[in-house]
C-alpha cells in the first residue's frame, strides 16, 4: 500500500520526537482496550533480481553506470526519501530491499509496501527482491517515490501465508504446499476444504456423504489419534475457526460448519504440514493447518465489479443394478425351499406390486449460483464487498441446501506509522438433509437399496406402506425422506479489527481482535402417518446452538538487513482464546394432528426439555526467529507455550518447539553458472506440536442424576457416572520432515519432494478398570503411534508460447501408519471402545492391534463358498456354523481344525497404499481446458451394503450381481453364496470386503475468454464462458456407489466402511463471468 508523506518535511526535534513515540504508545493501549486485541504478521526480506518501473517520470538508470559514477564521492547531506514498491498488480511488495548504493545504509519495506530511508542528496537507490530482475535509480531531488517491481521467475518468489504472517517462498524452511484463486476456483465446491481434493501432496480427503453441504474427512499425513481429533486446524483471514456444529434433534450427518464459507471469496490456501510450519500453532498444529486467504481490495486501483452466475444440473452418475420384481421372487421361492420347506413361495407371474425404489427416490436436480463483488482503493484506502447466493437441490427428494453470503474488507491508512482494518463476514445456510449414516438399513438412505420391490410405496387408500422388508420393522423410504423434515439452519458471523502499528522502521506492532459467532437452530418433525411416527403419534424436535469464539492476539515483529547479507525476522506473540456454547433443545410427542410439526410444542402431550453449556479456554505465548545469510543459509526457531482449561492443573501448560534449516544450493558458485538449474533448496526442520481436541471435561469426575422413590415421594438423586485421571496430558506430535525444492529451465518445471516421520505420544484412550472399581473404564494416556512417509509434487510449463500453452501438476503421496504401543503391555484391543457395533448384525469389527495401523477391521477369512456335500462334511468337523452347500466357506487360519474366534485375522485396511492427483491446464489463444483428476490405490471397503443386499430372509431386494452367480444344487460354484444363506453367520467376512482403489476425473472445464475487441467496445473489463463437468467418470472395480466414501465420518476404527450413503452426482453446469 503507498503511504502519502508531506513533500515539505517539518523540523523534528528530540522532544518532539518523543512525543510522537509516546503518543503512538498511548494509542497503542488505546487499541488494546477497546477491542481486547493484538496480532500481527511476520514479513521476511530478501535480495535478488528486481525490475521496477517510476510512474511519475524519473528515468531508468543503468546499475553499473550508477556505481562507477558514484566511486569516490565525498559523504552528503542527508535526506529521507519515501515510497511504495508495488507489484504490476497493484499489491504491495512485503520485504523488498531498499539499499543506498555503495553503502551499508538500508531498510526494507513494511508489510504495506512502504519505506522510509536517509539518503545522500545524489544517492542511488538499489531494490532487490528474489523473483524480480535487480535495478537501480537515481533519486534526482525527489523524495517520494512509486514503483512498480516486474516479475522476472513465475513461481520463486511467491508469497505464501503462514502462521502469523506471511513469507516469501524462497525463504521457507517448512512443508507448505499452497493452491491460489486459478485453482481454486476450478470446479464446484459447497466448502473450502472440498477444493483441495486431488490437488495437493499429502492430503487426502474423503466424502461422508454425497448429500448437498455435506462434509468430509480429511487427513494431512495421516491419521495420528484415536479418540482425539484428527482434523485439520483451519484459519481463515488470520482467525482460528472450528465448531460451529448442528443443534441437537437431527438425524443423520448434518453439513459441514465450514459450507458457511464460500469458497468463491478465498484467495488462496496454504496447507501447512511439517512442524516448522504447525508448531506456531501449538496445541492445535498436530493435525496441520490450513490457512484460508479471502479477495481483498487493492490500493490505488480503479473501481472494479464483478458478477459471476452459474447454473447446473445434478444426477447420479449410475444406479444399482437390483434384481427386477420377477428375479428377486425367483430368489426368495429359492430361499424358501431352503429355509422353510418350501413354503411361503410367491407366484412369479402374479405379483402383489412391482416398485423400483431408486426411480422412485432420485431426480436430476438443479443447481445455481450467483455472486457479486465490488473492490477498489485510493491511494490511503483499499476495499472489498461480496454478495453470493447457492441454491442447490440434492439428488434425493426432499433435500436441499442453499447459502446466503456476505463478505466485506476494508483498510485505510491513517498516518506511516498507522494503518486499521476488519474483515467482516456474514452467512446463512439452509439445508434439508435426509437420514443417512449408520450401519446395517438404519437411515432412510441406505433403506432404498434393500426395500423388496413387490412392497408397493402407497396401499389402495392411499395412505403409505409402512414397511418395506418381510420381517416388518423396515420403514418405507419414500414416506420417511419425503414426510420426515430434518432442517438444518445455521447463521455464522466471523470478522476481526487489526491495526499495524510502526514504532521504529522494521519494528511492526500487529494487534487483532477476532469473533466467531455461530446460531444454529434445527427442525425435525416425525408425521403420525408414517411408520416412525405411529408409536409417538407424531414427534416434533427444536433445538438452538449458540457458539461465540473470541480470540486476542498479539505480535511484535522486527526485521533487518545488516551488511546486505544479514536478514533477520523475529516476532514475540500473545494469543487469549475462549469459547462457549449454549444449546437448548425440546420435544414433544403426542399430538392431536400433524398440522402445527414444530412451530407449537405446546400441543404435544408429552415433552420433555434439555439444556446445556460448555467452554473452554486457552491462553498462548509465541516466538518465532529467522535467521538468512546471504540469502543461501536460513535458520528458523519457533516456540509456542500453550496453557488449556481441558487439562487437570498439573499439565495444563505445553510447551512445542521446533527448528528447521534450508540450503539454497542454487546460489552457491559452483552452481551459480548452472543455466538448467533454477532453483535448488534442501530442507531439515523437526519439532513438536500438540493436541486438545478431546471432550470437554474429562478430567473432572461427573455425576448423572435420577429419579429415586422414598416413602413415597418422588426425589431427584446423583450416582457417580465418570471416574477421572486429573493427570491427563496432551497428546504430542514429533515430527521429522526432509525437502528438496528445485527447479528447472527458467522454472519451467519444479519439483518438491519431502520425507517425514510423525510420531505420537500420550494417546487418549479409555483404559478398563475393573468391576470392582464400579465403572468400566477411564481416559488415560497409554499409546502412540507413527506416520512415515514421502511426497512428490511437480509442475511444468509443457508449452509456454504465445497462441499455446500447457500447464501440468501433479503430485503422489504415500504414508504408513501404525500403532506402536498400546499400554499396560497390551498388543491388541479387540472390540474396542468406540469401534463399530453392527448390533443386529452381529458385527463388532474393529481391532487396535500394536504393529498395524489405525483403521484396519478384523474378521474371519472366507474361500469362497461351500460347493458340495464332501466339502460341508470338512466344514461340520470344524465346528463351521451352517456347513451346508452353498453357505460361505471360512477358512481355518491356524490349521488347528476348528473355526472359532482364533481364525480371526485382519480382513480390510482402510489406509491406501498411495494417493495422488494431476492437473491439466491448456490454453489456445482465447480457449481454456481444465481437466482434473484424482486417485486412490490399495484401500479396502467393507460394504455392509452389499451384506445387507443379501438378508435374503428379511425379503431385502438383492444385486442383479449375486442373482446372475449365485450358487443353486443345478449350478453348484464356489463364488456367491446359494439364496437363502445366513448372512448373519459370519458378517465380520473377508467376502463382504472389497477394492476401493479409484481414478477419477474430478473436473472437466473449457472456458472462453472474449477478446480485447469485443470487451472495449462492450466497455467490460473481462467476459469468460465456461462449460464444467463435476464428478464425470470414476475408473474402479468397487460396486457401490462410489469408493470415496466412509459412512462412519470421522471415526477412527470406522474408515473404509460403506453402508449405502447418499450418492455423490455428476453435475453439468454452464457458467459466465463478467468484469466490468
Amino acid at each position: 500500500m503507498k503511504t502519502i508523506i508531506n513533500k515539505f518535511p517539518v523540523k523534528t526535534t528530540d522532544g518532539h520526537r518523543l512525543k510522537l513515540f509516546i503518543t503512538k504508545i498511548i494509542f497503542f493501549v488505546l487499541f488494546c482496550y477497546v477491542f481486547f486485541t493484538a496480532y500481527s504478521s511476520t514479513k521476511l526480506s530478501d535480495e535478488n533480481n528486481i525490475n521496477y518501473e517510476i510512474t511519475d517520470g524519473s528515468k531508468s538508470v543503468d546499475r553499473n553506470t550508477l556505481l562507477s559514477a558514484t566511486n569516490g564521492i565525498l559523504q552528503q547531506q542527508k535526506k529521507k526519501i519515501t515510497g511504495v514498491v508495488l507489484d504490476v498488480a497493484n499489491r504491495p511488495i512485503i520485504g523488498a530491499n531498499i539499499i543506498e548504493s555503495g553503502t551499508s545504509n538500508g531498510t526494507i519495506t513494511d508489510m504495506d509496501g512502504n519505506f522510509s530511508l536517509d539518503v545522500n542528496n545524489d544517492a542511488i537507490i538499489h531494490i532487490s527482491y528474489i523473483g524480480y530482475l535487480d535495478q537501480d535509480f537515481n533519486i534526482e531531488g525527489k523524495t517520494n517515490f512509486h514503483i512498480i517491481l516486474q516479475e522476472d521467475t513465475k513461481t520463486l518468489e511467491e508469497i505464501v501465508v503462514v502462521g502469523y504472517g506471511t513469507m516469501r517462498k524462497s525463504d521457507l524452511t517448512g512443508s507448505i504446499s499452497t493452491i491460489k484463486e486459478d485453482r481454486i476456483n476450478l470446479g464446484l465446491s459447497t466448502s473450502p476444504e472440498q477444493v483441495l481434493r486431488g490437488k495437493i501432496s499429502g492430503v487426502q480427503i474423503t466424502n461422508t456423504s454425497g448429500q448437498p453441504g455435506a462434509g468430509t474427512i480429511i487427513r494431512v499425513r495421516g491419521t495420528t489419534s484415536i479418540l482425539g481429533s484428527n482434523e485439520p486446524l483451519y484459519v481463515i483471514d488470520g482467525i482460528p475457526v472450528s465448531g460451529g456444529g448442528a443443534a441437537a434433534g437431527l438425524s443423520g450427518k448434518s453439513v459441514s460448519p465450514l459450507s458457511t464459507i464460500n469458497p468463491s471469496d478465498i484467495e488462496s490456501m496454504e496447507i501447512l504440514k511439517d512442524a516448522s510450519a504447525t508448531a506456531i500453532y501449538g496445541s492445535r498444529g498436530a493435525n496441520g493447518v490450513i490457512m484460508i486467504t479471502t479477495r481483498q481490495g487493492k490500493l490505488s486501483s480503479t473501481f472494479n465489479a464483478n458478477l459471476n452466475v452459474i447454473y447446473g444440473t445434478q444426477e447420479i452418475d449410475h444406479m444399482i443394478e437390483l434384481t427386477s420384481p420377477q428375479e428377486w421372487a425367483e430368489l426368495w421361492n429359492e430361499s424358501m425351499d431352503y429355509k422353510n420347506f418350501g413354503l411361503g413361495k410367491y407366484d412369479i407371474n402374479n405379483l402383489p406390486a412391482e416398485t423400483n425404489w431408486q426411480k422412485a427416490l432420485y431426480r436430476t436436480a438443479p443447481l445455481q449460483r450467483y455472486e457479486l463483488s465490488f473492490s477498489g482503493g485510493t491511494e490511503k484506502l483499499k476495499y472489498m464487498l461480496s454478495g453470493g447466493f447457492t441454491a442447490q437441490d440434492g439428488v434425493i427428494i426432499n433435500t436441499d441446501f442453499k447459502r446466503y453470503s456476505l463478505r466485506s474488507n476494508i483498510e485505510n491508512i491513517f498516518s506511516n506509522w498507522l494503518t486499521v482494518g476488519t474483515n467482516i463476514s456474514a452467512t446463512r445456510i439452509d439445508s434439508n438433509q435426509a437420514g443417512d449414516g449408520g450401519l446395517g438399513t438404519e437411515s432412510p438412505i441406505s433403506r432404498i437399496l434393500v426395500a423388496t420391490p413387490i412392497i408397493p410405496i402407497y396401499k389402495e387408500d392411499g395412505s403409505y406402506e409402512q414397511y418395506v422388508d418381510i420381517e416388518g420393522k423396515r420403514e418405507n423410504p419414500y414416506a420417511s425422506i419425503r414426510e420426515m423434515t430434518n432442517n438444518d439452519v445455521r447463521n455464522r458471523f466471523l470478522s476481526n479489527l487489526y491495526a499495524n502499528i510502526t514504532f521504529l522502521p522494521g519494528l511492526i506492532m500487529r494487534p487483532n481482535f477476532a469473533i466467531d459467532y455461530v446460531n444454529s437452530n434445527s427442525y425435525a418433525y416425525v408425521p403420525s402417518y408414517i411408520a416412525e411416527g405411529r408409536t409417538d403419534n407424531g414427534s416434533a424436535t427444536m433445538g438452538t446452538r449458540n457458539q461465540l469464539y473470541w480470540d486476542f492476539t498479539n505480535t511484535l515483529s522486527y526485521m533487518k538487513t545488516f551488511n546486505e547479507i544479514h536478514n533477520i525476522t523475529g516476532m514475540l506473540g500473545l494469543e487469549f482464546q475462549k469459547s462457549e456454547v449454549i444449546g437448548n433443545n425440546a420435544r414433544g410427542t403426542q399430538f392431536t394432528n400433524d398440522n402445527s410439526k414444530y412451530y407449537n410444542l405446546g400441543q404435544a402431550s408429552v415433552y420433555t426439555t434439555n439444556s446445556s453449556y460448555s467452554a473452554w479456554q486457552m491462553e498462548s505465548y509465541f516466538a518465532r526467529f529467522i535467521y538468512s545469510l546471504k540469502d543461501k543459509y536460513i535458520v528458523t526457531l519457533t516456540g509456542r507455550i500453550d496453557g488449556s482449561s481441558r487439562f487437570g492443573d498439573n499439565n495444563k501448560y505445553a510447551r512445542f518447539p521446533s527448528a528447521a534449516f534450508a540450503w539454497r544450493l542454487k546460489e552457491e558458485n559452483f552452481l551459480r553458472d548452472a543455466q538448467f538449474l533454477s532453483n535448488l533448496k534442501l530442507r531439515a526442520s523437526y519439532g513438536i506440536s500438540g493436541e486438545q481436541g478431546i471432550p470437554l471435561y474429562q478430567t473432572f469426575s461427573s455425576l448423572n442424576s435420577t429419579n429415586v422413590w422414598m416413602n413415597q415421594v418422588l426425589y431427584t438423586g446423583f450416582y457417580p457416572a465418570r471416574s477421572a485421571d486429573p493427570n491427563l496430558r496432551w497428546e504430542k506430535t514429533r515430527q521429522f520432515d526432509f525437502g528438496v525444492d528445485a527447479g528447472f529451465l527458467d522454472n519451467r518445471l519444479n519439483l518438491t519432494i519431502d520425507i517425514y516421520r510423525k510420531l505420537t505420544t500420550d494417546l487418549l484412550y479409555r483404559k478398563a478398570l475393573p468391576p470392582s472399581s464400579g465403572f468400566q473404564s477411564m481416559l488415560k494416556n497409554i499409546g502412540s503411534t507413527e506416520n512415515k512417509g514421502l511426497e512428490i509434487s511437480a509442475d511444468a510449463y509443457i508449452i509456454d508460447n504465445k497462441n499455446l500453452k500447457w500447464f501440468l501438476n501433479i503430485n503422489n503421496s504415500w504414508n504408513r501408519n501404525k500403532v506402536l504401543e498400546l499400554g499396560d503391555g497390551r498388543k491388541e484391543i479387540i472390540n474396542p471402545s468406540g469401534g463399530l457395533d453392527g448390533g443386529d448384525l452381529k458385527s463388532w469389527p474393529s481391532i487396535l492391534r500394536v504393529g498395524e495401523p489405525l483403521g484396519i477391521l478384523y474378521g474371519y477369512l472366507s474361500d469362497g463358498v461351500i460347493y458340495d456335500e464332501a466339502e460341508a462334511e470338512i466344514a461340520l468337523q470344524m465346528g463351521q456354523v451352517l456347513p451346508f452347500p452353498g453357505e460361505l466357506k471360512i477358512v481355518d487360519v491356524n490349521k488347528d481344525g476348528t473355526i472359532n474366534d482364533e481364525d480371526k485375522v485382519v480382513i480390510a485396511d482402510a489406509n491406501p497404499d498411495f494417493i495422488g492427483g494431476m492437473t491439466n491446464s491448456f490454453n489456445y489463444k482465447n480457449f481454456q481446458f481444465d481437466v482434473l483428476m484424482q486417485w486412490v490405490y490399495g484401500n479396502d471397503i467393507l460394504n455392509y451394503q452389499h451384506l445387507a443386499n443379501q438378508r435374503l430372509t428379511l425379503g431385502y431386494n438383492a444385486t442383479k450381481e449375486w442373482y446372475d452367480n449365485r450358487w443353486t444344487p443345478e449350478n453348484p460354484n464356489r463364488f456367491e453364496p446359494r439364496a437363502g444363506y445366513d448372512v448373519r453367520a459370519y458378517t465380520d467376512v473377508s467376502y463382504h470386503v472389497f477394492d476401493g482403489s479409484y481414478l477419477r476425473i474430478n473436473n472437466v472445464t473449457l472456458s472462453y475468454f472474449m477478446p480485447k475487441s469485443f470487451l472495449n467496445k462492450a466497455k467490460l473489463k473481462s467476459l469468460k464462458l465456461s462449460a464444467m463437468v463435476d464428478n464425470l467418470y470414476t475408473f474402479t472395480n468397487y460396486m457401490g456407489w462410489t469408493p470415496d466414501i466412509s459412512s462412519m465420518g470421522d471415526n477412527v476404527m470406522g474408515q473404509g466402511v460403506d453402508s449405502g450413503t447418499y450418492p455423490v452426482p455428476r453435475t453439468i453446469s454452464f457458467g459466465i463471468n463478467i468484469g466490468f
